[in-house]
């Protein structure tokens, strides 16, 4: 699903053993693919990548919908759980990315062209702004004319408590704030949350992405939706 391209071999030993926040990517999920239908709706003909699909959540929703769905995941424990599950289905291919060369996607050429491309919560894990635009280099060699990118969950002006109060009150209204407080509280003490204060995530502001934009030469946009509970993060659409 996402998630999982790193700065750090710190980063890559996390994803590699996974820990308490594999509930909270299938939370996430699951409140995405309830917006999703407003922003995109998929066809029976297009040909998804996706860019850290993690556990798969996106996968199971979608591979039903496409004519082909390819994956990269620099955890080679996500890789291997998530090829056994969907074995039997012929046109999802999934591949592990290399810890030293992890935006390199050139072998994805022979499944040819995508039209849409979906990348959820990943760049936050890159190590700077360069980063970001040798993955949109490599996007648009992979992408089919009109293609449709969203680079979901991107940290733009960062508010933990604001996101604290919005996904606290999602939850009041699921009825699943008892929990949601319970995994605050052990998320506080995870192995995760140890990385993060450690290696930290990388933020792009508003200007920084308008100058991504020009300089790539994009059509570009903020999407109005929110992808995730976290109120504060914002959603990328791209059409190459």
């Amino acid at each position: 699903m996402y998630t999982h391209l790193f700065a750090t071999s710190s980063w890559s030993n996390y994803w590699q053993k996974g820990d308490i926040f594999n509930a909270l990517m299938r939370f996430n999920a699951e409140y995405c693919l309830q917006k999703m239908s407003k922003v995109h709706r998929l066809t029976s003909t297009d040909r998804v990548l996706e860019i850290g699909f993690g556990e798969g959540h996106f996968i199971e929703a979608w591979q039903g919908q496409v004519a082909t769905y390819c994956g990269v995941d620099v955890s080679e424990s996500y890789v291997t759980k998530v090829k056994q599950q969907f074995s039997a289905y012929p046109h999802i291919h999934l591949y592990p990315l290399p810890e030293d060369d992890y935006l390199n996607f050139s072998f994805l050429e022979k499944h040819g062209k995508f039209n849409f491309i979906w990348v959820m919560s990943v760049l936050q894990y890159y190590k700077n702004i360069e980063e970001v635009h040798l993955l949109i280099t490599e996007l648009k060699n992979l992408a089919a004319p009109n293609a449709v990118c969203i680079l979901a969950d991107l940290i733009v002006d960062d508010k933990p408590f604001k996101d604290l109060f919005t996904i606290s009150a999602y939850c009041l209204k699921r009825g699943k704030l008892f929990t949601f407080l319970r995994f605050m509280w052990q998320a506080r003490f995870s192995q995760y949350y140890q990385m993060r204060q450690k290696q930290g995530l990388l933020q792009i502001s508003a200007d920084e992405w308008a100058t991504i934009i020009e300089k790539q030469n994009l059509r570009a946009h903020f999407i109005n939706e929110p992808l995730t509970p976290q109120s504060s993060r914002k959603h990328l659409m791209i059409q190459f």
